[in-house]
C-alpha cells in the first residue's frame, strides 16, 4: 500500500528526463555514475524557453543523505543569469525507489516567478524542470528518478540551476531526497 499520493496539474511546460524511457529495450548509454558524471541518454531539450546555463561557480554546496540529512531549504537572491547550488547525494542505503527533487515556493498566479533545471557535475542538463500547480496556487520544479537514470546506490553530484523570469527577488528553494517506501 502506498503512503503517499501526490497530484501535480502541470501547466506552461513540459517535463522531459530524457534517457531509459527513451529506449525501451534499455540498450542505450545510460549507466550507473562511477565517474559522477551523468549520460542520460539523448539530450533533453527544454520545452519552456530558453533555460540559461549554469554559472561556473556554485553559490552554495548541499548534501544530502538518504536516512539521515534528506531535505534543505536554502535561501538565493535570482536574477535572470540565476544560481547554482552543488548537491552532493549519496545513495548508498538506498532500499526503494529514490526521487531527487529541487522546487520553489508556492506562489500566486499560473505561472511562477522562477525556473529550475538540473544539471550533472560536468554541467549537461539533466531535466529542465516545468511549472506546476496546486490549490491554485503554483511553483517551478524539477526532479530526478534514479531509477530512470540507472543510478546505484553510491554518491552523485548534481548542479541545482534557478534563475528568475524577471526582475532579481530573493527566495528560497527546496531540495528533497526521498525513497517511496511500499
Amino acid at each position: 500500500m502506498r503512503w503517499a499520493l501526490i497530484l501535480f496539474v502541470l501547466s506552461g511546460c513540459e517535463m522531459y528526463f530524457g534517457g531509459p524511457d527513451d529506449d525501451p529495450d534499455h540498450s542505450g548509454p545510460v549507466r550507473p555514475d562511477p565517474d559522477n558524471s551523468v549520460d542520460a541518454g539523448a539530450a533533453p531539450t527544454p520545452d519552456c524557453g530558453v533555460v540559461p546555463e549554469p554559472t561556473g561557480m556554485c553559490a552554495a554546496t548541499v548534501s544530502l543523505v538518504l536516512t539521515q540529512q534528506m531535505s534543505a531549504i536554502v535561501p538565493v537572491t535570482l536574477d535572470t543569469t540565476g544560481v547554482t547550488l552543488c548537491v552532493r547525494l549519496d545513495s548508498s542505503a538506498m532500499t526503494h525507489p529514490t526521487y531527487f527533487e529541487a522546487h520553489t515556493p508556492e506562489e500566486n498566479g499560473s505561472v511562477p516567478s522562477f525556473g529550475v533545471a538540473i544539471y550533472d557535475a560536468n554541467g549537461t542538463l539533466i531535466e529542465d524542470g516545468y511549472d506546476a500547480q496546486l490549490n491554485n496556487k503554483t511553483y517551478a520544479t524539477a526532479g530526478l528518478d534514479y531509477w530512470k537514470l540507472q543510478w546505484s546506490q553510491s554518491v552523485h553530484y548534481v548542479k541545482v540551476h534557478a534563475w528568475s523570469r524577471g526582475p532579481a527577488q530573493a527566495t528560497q528553494l527546496q531540495l528533497s531526497f526521498y525513497q517511496v517506501l511500499d
